[in-house]
């Protein structure tokens, strides 16, 4: 049995979005799980999907183990975990998503769909700042005050901007460069639980191919004018 580290109330807030009082939404869960969504929504559309993950693994292992066809027919997977040359942020090894549940991201890493992995390495690179937060507080943009907010009540805590990483390299993949390699995950260790291990040179490889585009780098500027270019012109 691992240890389960103390966890103090959520930097996310009781509402996920950093308590900023955003209305709840008239949306009704859907019926259908979504382990079985993504089942199916990669089998009808092949190598057109990306799957954009910003939590624990969890579902889309459980996809992959249920079809494990689908795994050649993402288009990729680009995931906010791990941290492959720096401390993690759960334990001095593992960051949340990895650590939540390591064994779904061995899954995912072996299982030959097109991965692209952001882990701390470069989201704590991108940098909430004040001056930052009042391009988008003295906006005019009701959305753009709002998010802003989120970043102040969020960022508090954690000032790096994690999981919009993944969508912003999505929309302009410049913003960021990294390196290919072979990430593993420690399962075993209660010491290591949730260790993502990049093995980036082929002696460390031991001449296996890499599963993985890791980031590490990022132009953060870059990355907050696009930020800001969006959410000022909603």
């Amino acid at each position: 049995m691992f240890p389960t580290p103390p966890r103090p109330v959520s930097v996310h807030g009781d509402d996920g979005l950093g308590d900023v009082g955003v209305l709840e939404s008239s949306r009704k869960e859907h019926a259908q799980h979504a382990v079985d969504f993504i089942v199916e929504t990669v089998l009808r559309h092949p190598g057109e999907v990306t799957l954009c993950a910003i939590g624990p693994l969890t579902n889309v292992a459980l996809a992959l183990v249920k079809e494990p066809t689908i795994a050649a027919k993402f288009k990729q997977i680009v995931f906010m975990g791990g941290a492959a040359f720096c401390p993690g942020n759960t334990t001095p090894a593992a960051e949340f998503n990895i650590w939540f549940d390591p064994h779904a991201g061995q899954i995912v890493l072996n299982s030959g769909a097109p991965l692209v992995m952001f882990g701390l390495d470069v989201t704590n690179k991108v940098i909430v700042t004040s001056d930052r937060v009042a391009v988008l507080q003295n906006g005019g943009s009701a959305i753009a005050r709002q998010a802003a907010s989120m970043m102040v009540n969020y960022g508090g805590k954690d000032p790096a901007l994690h999981d919009p990483c993944v969508t912003a390299f999505l929309l302009d993949p410049s913003i960021f460069d990294g390196v290919r390699a072979k990430v593993d995950i420690d399962c075993v260790s209660p010491l290591n639980r949730g260790r993502t291990v990049a093995a980036v040179s082929e002696r460390h490889r031991e001449n296996a191919p890499a599963n993985c585009l890791v980031v590490t780098g990022a132009d953060d500027v870059k990355l907050f004018n696009l930020l800001n270019q969006r959410l000022l012109s909603l």
